[in-house]
């Protein structure tokens, strides 16, 4: 398991070790989740990883921004 600093490092770490899956926020400092999903699925080696989005942020907006790359299930 590797931990990024915030999203901008998240994203490199992405890039450079192909993960099996990620756990994401949607809050985070210089790339804030809703960029790091996309940025992942329009990457043609990444598209396919999982990502799971733990965050505060519950609005219907959000939960809709975030699902719009991806399936999106809500507890």
């Amino acid at each position: 398991m590797l931990v990024a600093a915030d999203g901008a490092d998240a994203h490199a770490i992405a890039v450079r070790l192909r993960p099996d899956l990620v756990v994401s926020d949607l809050v985070m400092p210089y790339r804030d989740g809703f960029d790091i999903v996309r940025a992942l699925r329009e990457d043609l080696t990444l598209a396919h990883v999982p990502i799971v989005i733990l965050s505060m942020k519950d609005r219907e907006e959000d939960i809709v921004r975030a699902s719009r790359w991806g399936r999106t299930t809500t507890w």
